[in-house]
């Protein structure tokens, strides 16, 4: 049985068949709705699809003046393939649910209604669906539920498309493309939060532009320390690439703010738009703002001819905008481990977590310190790490803010610190047959060993000192020992453990 649900009456004209003929093939046996030539949908009627798989062939041609309610996982358009229309083209499912749209165009009106999201891909359905994919669009999209991600994918919003209700429960997690000669605003987000980003109308019908929405710090790749002097602070939190693809028109750019996700905004007049020009942060002005200190737009005081990474700065620290980590180091001192990191500023900062790992992939929290909660100043903090590990470790800072967001610092690896108390090295520990004994830049008198109630299990005297050796320990119950070795500069102890 298929799950399909045919509400329009479709009329078949032989001798018109581009008038009205809808012609498609049901493959039971995978599932499909398959639509060759031309499909029409009158204004009262609607489709809707269940099937795992929703196809235009090749040339076809979907003319929907009505109502098709997708619920398929995927949707395939072939080279060429289209549609038209006045109407609603819905995405709606209970699972994810990808378009391959290979270059084609949806010209009628989306509305996206999947909580579970709607992704832009390549597939490769065969060769006919095999070419860079990429999605005209000409109507109207209404974001409901969920995310369009787009990734390396385009879709592409062509003159006069326009979008409703971007929200962020609903938005382009991605690259989103912009052609005509119209204002337009990109609905772009990371998915959790929508940032959007605008630019004023271009001269050209054929100017094309692209815009992706990046939550994290720009500093990773153009240098925050190289900038114009009138920038006092750039944002370490987010940043948008926004790229003229195609023509020569200069515009106006508008970038948003949400103070939870970009890390301080207390004084929108002295915001400002930053631009990375290739070699530092130039400034592009205030030319004014809308909303308020949790929300709002800054538009740049005038327009911009070239085009590369944008955003958030400010003329004074009063706008933090980053937890601005200048450093984070760790390093031994003797046996122990220093751990220093300092702050040039601080926004909404609760708490500060050193984390340590023996693997670099498993972590566990060692220290906490309170943060400054708000700061403009240098700060420095310190911790010392004085257990006892005769092997490498790494270190990490995570930083918390008071509405529980989180960020992590570079990870920093620090090899076996050595001291006198821990110059004497025992491997493997644990062990089960053997176990090897080293004194660092030490020779080696004697020894004994004793159990965990104190009695010698194993005792030796060197006549011509040694800096290590191996001890047979196969004949050892299981448990914890102490060993005691004698230097000419005096003793060393340490434990092990002889495994089952």
């Amino acid at each position: 049985m298929f799950n399909i649900i045919y509400t329009t009456k479709f009329k078949f004209n032989w001798k018109y068949s581009l008038v009205v003929i809808c012609s498609f093939t049901l493959l039971k046996a995978n599932a499909q709705f398959y639509i060759k030539g031309i499909c029409s949908v009158s204004a009262s009627g609607s489709i809707s699809v269940f099937e795992n798989n929703f196809i235009a062939e090749p040339t076809a041609q979907i003319i929907n003046d009505g109502s098709i309610q997708n619920k398929c996982v995927s949707t395939f358009m072939g080279v060429g393939a289209s549609f038209a229309g006045l109407g609603m083209l819905t995405f709606s499912a209970d699972g994810l649910q990808s378009i391959d749209a290979n270059g084609g165009a949806i010209d009628c009106n989306i509305t996206l209604n999947n909580a579970s999201d709607l992704s832009l891909t390549t597939l490769a359905l065969g060769s006919a669906f095999s070419v860079t994919n990429s999605l005209s669009f000409g109507g109207n999209f209404t974001f409901l539920a969920g995310d369009l991600i787009t990734n390396s994918s385009e879709i592409i919003f062509k003159d006069q498309a326009t979008h409703t209700s971007s929200s962020n429960a609903s938005h382009i997690n991605g690259w989103c493309f912009k052609k005509g000669n119209d204002p337009f605003e990109f609905p772009v987000g990371d998915g959790i939060k929508l940032r959007k980003a605008a630019i004023s109308a271009p001269s050209s019908l054929t100017d094309v532009y692209a815009c992706k929405y990046f939550k994290s710090n720009p500093n990773l790749q153009y240098d925050v320390g190289l900038k114009d002097p009138t920038l006092s602070v750039i944002s370490l939190c987010e940043y948008w690439l926004l790229n003229r693809i195609t023509g020569t028109s200069s515009v106006s750019i508008s970038l948003s703010w949400d103070n939870s996700y970009s890390c301080g905004v207390s004084n929108p007049s002295e915001l400002l738009i930053a631009r990375w020009n290739g070699t530092m942060w130039k400034d592009h002005g205030n030319g004014g703002t809308t909303g308020t200190l949790a929300a709002g737009t800054i538009v740049s005081a005038s327009t911009i001819s070239s085009f590369s990474p944008f955003t958030l700065a400010s003329t004074t620290t009063n706008n933090p905008l980053p937890i601005e980590l200048i450093s984070f180091d760790a390093n031994c001192n003797n046996a122990a481990v220093d751990v220093k990191w300092s702050t040039a500023s601080e926004h909404n900062n609760y708490y500060f977590s050193v984390e340590r790992s023996l693997d670099g992939e498993s972590w566990i929290n060692v220290f906490i310190s309170n943060g400054a909660g708000n700061s403009t100043q240098l700060l420095n903090y310190y911790w010392t790490d004085n257990e006892p590990f005769r092997q490498e470790r790494y270190y990490r800072l995570k930083q918390t803010d008071f509405d529980g967001a989180t960020s992590y610092s570079n990870i920093v690896f620090v090899d076996g610190c050595i001291g006198k108390e821990n110059a004497l090295r025992i491997s493997p520990n644990p062990g089960n047959e053997n176990v090897n004994i080293d004194l660092i830049s030490e020779d080696i008198i004697g020894f004994q060993i004793l159990d965990s109630k104190g009695i010698i299990v194993l005792s030796k005297t060197f006549i011509d000192p040694i800096s290590s050796f191996s001890i047979d320990i196969n004949s050892f119950n299981s448990g914890v020992y102490i060993i005691f070795l004698t230097s000419n500069s005096g003793s060393f102890t340490e434990k092990f453990v002889k495994l089952l």
